[in-house]
């Protein structure tokens, strides 16, 4: 992940590729939201100050709040560059492509986000309740995801591959709740049962979108 460069183009609104590089200001931005993603990985969120980021940034404590009015705002940024990434997981199925593979790589992929994002991820959901701004959005990103999810049930079950009486956006809902408790579980702890998960959450996903465990192309 890159804080710097995607805040900057998220606060320029300018496209990828037409600035020349960043500014003395960019990269102060971009000091401030690296060192944030930093100390989230010893600690939490609320234990986080301004003076801490600032002179992780090597700034002034005035100087941060030209660029951040809060330490929520440092937290949008960073749920926004996570989202992102997050809700554009989910990989189209295969005809040619065994259901399960497709189940598993995603799952996999998935995980490994909460891996390398988790102490971000874990600090957005506990400012989620009290952020209205980052309520909003998350919702979007959810719900993004969500439909994309559905829609891979709805594509699975009119190739005839995928079968069931509930609607696809309700599925979509109670799978994506489990794998965000998952993935939470997972980015607390060590690596040696990521494959356990990785297996346990394929075959819940296969059994409930297929109804079975292993089922054919």
């Amino acid at each position: 992940m890159d804080p710097g460069a995607a805040v900057v183009r998220r606060r320029s609104g300018a496209p990828a590729g037409r600035r020349r590089g960043p500014s003395k200001g960019d990269r102060r931005e971009q000091a401030i939201v690296e060192v944030a993603a930093q100390l989230l990985q010893s600690r939490p969120v609320e234990d986080l100050t301004v003076d801490d980021l600032a002179a992780g940034a090597g700034i002034s404590r005035s100087t941060f709040y030209f660029y951040f009015d809060s330490i929520d705002a440092v937290v949008r940024a960073l749920a926004v560059l996570v989202g992102d990434e997050l809700g554009q997981l989910l990989g189209a199925p295969h005809p040619e492509v065994p259901p399960r593979d497709t189940i598993r790589s995603n799952v996999e992929a998935y995980l490994r986000r909460w891996r390398r994002h988790g102490h971000i991820l874990r600090a957005m959901q506990s400012r989620y309740e009290l952020d209205p701004w980052l309520r909003s959005y998350w919702d979007g990103v959810s719900a993004a995801a969500r439909n994309r999810l559905a829609q891979f049930i709805d594509q699975e079950r009119r190739r005839g591959r995928a079968t069931g009486a509930v609607p696809a956006e309700d599925l979509a809902a109670v799978l994506g709740a489990m794998a965000w408790r998952c993935g939470y579980e997972v980015s607390l702890r060590s690596t040696d049962t990521d494959d356990r998960t990785a297996e346990a959450m394929t075959e819940v996903w296969a059994r409930t979108v297929y109804g079975t465990a292993d089922p054919a192309p």
